[in-house]
Formats: C-alpha cells, structure tokens, sequence
C-alpha cells in the first residue's frame, strides 16, 4: 500500500497577530490530544463546521463538508433494529447526523458540547449496504448460471471479525436488519441489551 499523499490544513490563529493562520500537514487522519478546557472539542467542532469555513456547496446548494468528527461525547444508545431503507435514500443521512436537511455541524444544539447520537442512521447504513451487496451478489449468481464465486465482504463482515476477535466468548448475530449476540452456551439477545462494553466495541 503506497502512503497517503500529505495534505495542509490552514487555521486560524489570533495570537499571531499580524500573521493569523498556521498550517498543519496530514494525511487524512488527525487525532488532538490536550488538557481540559484547552479548545479540542472547539477546534473539532470549527474543522467539521462548513459555512465558517466558506467551502463550496455540494450537491443539493449544502455546504461541502470539511471533515468528519468522531466526538467523544456520544449517545451509546442502539436501536432494536434498523430501518428498511433503500441506499441511495440513506446516502448522505450518515454524514448530516440527521435525517432532516444539512446543517452546519451533525450535533444537536450546542456544536461544541452537544451529544451525536446517530446509531440509528449507522445502522441504516450498515443494513443498507448489505442490501446492495445481496443485490449484486444475486444478480452475479444469475448472470453466470448460479457460479458467482465468493461474496464481497461488506462492512458487517467487517464488524463480525472484529467482534469475534474482542468478545471471543459469544458471537455477533447479522440477522435481518436486527443485531444479536449470543454466548457459545446460552441464548441469543438483542443490541438494545448489550452491556456498555459491548455497545461501545460494536458502535
């Protein structure tokens, strides 16, 4: 795998005076550590905020999104199942936090402190890509006279192995737009009563 190709993020800094920006070179991925109250939830807020930063408008006239902020202060809260929903309807729903129209930040209220709570909407996603790939997979099963070969790994595959590798006492159920775990010698249960290790391994 060849290496990223670094980028520059320009920000803003008024203690320069004169000289109110500085640069930071990265390759996609930007992890801040700091002190508390030292402004990362701030500059997290500021870095996914696209009408402050005057970028363009993407499809729809909504500001294009800058970045995508992985807050610590999130609702670990899974839903029962997920929602039958066709991909190209979720597009985009992931990225805003919100099934309603693009706003500047995904967060509720408060851009800086305000809690995400879009597992929902991931799990939407997660389903929905299945969705496309069974589709795809059929399809292919089809057109070479039920000899499709091996089934594209989907980002629930993905899920499953890390789970196993994690929680090696029980497994990760994928069943029907419903999420299980069930120990090797006991009964399955639902997402909604995983413990809070769990949510937080499989969100």
């Amino acid at each position: 795998m060849s290496p990223a190709t670094p980028r520059t993020l320009t920000m803003p800094n008024p203690s320069c005076g004169s000289q109110p920006t500085g640069d930071v070179q990265h390759v996609g991925q930007i992890v801040v550590v700091g002190a508390n109250g030292s402004g990362k939830s701030r500059l997290g807020a500021w870095l996914e905020n696209p009408v402050l930063l005057r970028r363009d408008a993407g499809p729809g006239g909504n500001p294009a999104l800058l970045a995508y902020r992985i807050g610590a202060q999130r609702v670990l809260t899974l839903p029962r199942e997920a929602q039958r929903m066709a991909p190209a309807q979720i597009a985009g729903q992931l990225a805003r936090g919100r099934t309603g129209p693009s706003l500047p930040t995904r967060l509720q209220g408060d851009p800086v402190v305000g809690q995400t709570d879009d597992f929902q909407l991931l799990l939407n996603t997660l389903f929905a890509e299945r969705v496309g790939l069974d589709r795809e997979y059929s399809e292919k099963g089809r057109q070479t006279g039920g000899q499709p070969g091996p089934p594209a790994e989907g980002t629930l595959d993905r899920l499953q192995a890390l789970w196993c590798r994690i929680f090696s006492e029980r497994d990760l159920i994928v069943g029907d737009h419903v999420l299980h775990a069930k120990p090797k010698d006991g009964l399955a249960y639902s997402a909604t009563d995983l413990s809070d290790g769990e949510e937080s391994a499989s969100t």
